[in-house]
């Protein structure tokens, strides 16, 4: 502190004296050297189970700064593994940012022909899984023994299931992350710079622009027919017609939903509908 000279806080201020920055970066230094304690030393137990790695989470919850490092942790303590169970009795509460952990534990163990098994769920857990169709990726399963018998299961050597992740799209909504099978979509709409997925489970919102999400949807199913619309091929019902050349698609969903054609789409539509040059009357 430089003698003499004042120093004060002002209404509403954060301006700190010198020797106050100090103290307040040594205290920063403190919780956060606690912090990475507390997740470097994360309470993980494994076992293995007739030929099944099984990784017991002893954490109640699992948040943001959880996930970043159980993924490291889980990873390089099962790397000799293909087929990994985690036991999630412990968690009472996870926030969306788990739906990632466990989506790129997933990922990496499909690359080695493998797969992830979560057991043990509470029923706090159990309906974020269900709403982020988490169920749909990852094998479930309701106790330790259900886990070890699929792993055992001689039929899970070539699984369809390990397919499901590259047969989704994975997106951040207004509030958690959602993971939509490519098969439950029926279209995507674009409204400013948000962007709507219609499936057979709900529509669901993301601040993602439509050109982004469609980059994601890496099947051929999907064909853009409008500057604001997207389709699912498997959903068309059939193209309609008007005088003035404008097309109306129609689509075979609960809401008998009907969209616009864009001009410079009416093309390519009509190639994916074996239609050729031909214009319907």
């Amino acid at each position: 502190m430089v003698p003499g000279k004042k120093y004060r806080k002002k209404s509403g201020s954060s301006f700190l004296s010198p020797d106050e920055k100090r103290l307040a970066n040594l205290d920063r230094g403190f919780w956060l050297t606690q912090l990475r304690d507390r997740i470097t030393t994360l309470d993980l137990v494994i076992e293995e189970k007739s030929g099944l790695k099984i990784v017991r989470i002893k954490l109640d919850t699992i948040s943001l700064f959880e996930s970043r490092n159980l993924q490291n942790e889980i990873e390089s303590m099962t790397a000799d593994s293909r087929v990994v169970a985690l036991d999630l009795s412990a968690v009472d509460y996870m926030d969306s940012s788990a739906l990632i952990l466990f989506l790129k534990l997933s990922e990496n163990l499909n690359l080695k022909g493998g797969f992830l098994v979560l057991f043990g769920i509470r029923e706090s857990v159990q309906s974020m899984m269900t709403m982020t169709y988490l169920d749909h990726i990852v094998e479930i399963v309701r106790t330790e023994e259900d886990a070890v018998k699929l792993a055992g299961s001689a039929a899970l050597e070539k699984r369809e299931f390990i397919s499901n992740l590259r047969q989704a799209v994975i997106f951040r909504g207004e509030s958690r992350y959602h993971v939509i099978p490519y098969a439950d979509i029926i279209h995507l709409s674009s409204q400013g710079r948000t962007t709507t997925v219609h499936a057979t489970t709900g529509s669901y919102k993301t601040n993602k622009l439509l050109k982004e999400m469609e980059s994601r949807l890496t099947s051929t199913q999907f064909l853009r027919i409008h500057k604001s619309y997207v389709v699912n091929m498997d959903f068309v019902n059939g193209m309609q017609y008007s005088v003035g050349g404008m097309y109306t698609l129609f689509l075979k969903d609960k809401a008998q939903t009907s969209l616009p054609v864009g001009r410079i789409f009416v093309p390519r539509l009509k190639a994916a509908l074996g239609m050729g040059g031909e214009v319907p009357t």
